[in-house]
């Protein structure tokens, strides 16, 4: 595991991908050599496969982010303490996807919707660590919805600064303002239509079938 670490921060390097078949030829003596790289992810390492990233093949991986220097005995206990401690309860999990109204906190799609720009793929939810800034400047971890496409650090398609100018110029005044509070906040609020739809995303068939019946009715 050390060595692959190594490996994966000198010769791959953060945000880029790699093979299975790069990592048998890398470690030719080494037996399961690839599950030995994906437990790195017990220690802060972000290591995705298609599974996270849909623009991957099976075979590629990519290294999202480094975690904990395991190659330090010192760095490697103390990153294992705190997985342990951020190890969320099924009660815990269940209590931030309610708060954020089972909705990503980054890109604003509810479980099971088709992304717009990609309409084969429905979002898959999952829980992060996001650090949070407070007030007074200091800032912790806290455990946020988001969906597995974001979490994997892929949109879809790199963002352009002349994309979202031109994006923000579009918008209607009243859109603008709410544009300006996000940004100030740091993150975008929920309308109670977007909470509604989240809701509806969430149900079975046969509810859906029940709730659009009353709509007509209505």
């Amino acid at each position: 595991m050390v060595r692959g670490a190594l490996w994966l921060k000198q010769f791959v390097g953060e945000g880029n991908i790699f093979t299975k078949h790069q990592v048998r030829e890398a470690f030719p003596d080494t037996s399961q050599a690839d599950r030995r790289i994906r437990d790195l992810r017990k220690f802060g390492w972000v290591i995705n496969t298609n599974q996270q990233d849909a623009s991957l093949t099976p075979e590629d991986l990519r290294l999202v982010r480094i975690g904990a220097a395991v190659w330090d005995k010192r760095a490697r206990a103390e990153a294992s303490k705190g997985s342990k401690r951020k190890t969320l309860s099924a009660k815990a999990r269940q209590e931030t996807f309610a708060r954020d109204d089972y909705m990503c906190r980054t890109c604003g799609i509810a479980g099971g919707e088709t992304y717009p720009d990609d309409p084969v793929h429905s979002a898959v939810l999952s829980i992060a660590n996001r650090e949070v800034v407070r007030p007074d400047g200091d800032a912790n971890e806290m455990p946020v919805t988001q969906c597995k496409r974001c979490n994997s650090g892929s949109n879809g398609k790199a963002a352009r600064l002349d994309r979202v100018e031109a994006a923000v110029d579009r918008l209607e005044p009243t859109q603008q303002a709410e544009f300006k509070q996000w940004v100030h906040q740091g993150k975008r609020s929920w309308t109670d239509l977007e909470r509604a739809w989240s809701a509806f995303c969430g149900l079975p068939p046969e509810a859906r079938a029940l709730i659009e019946s009353r709509i007509k009715d209505e």
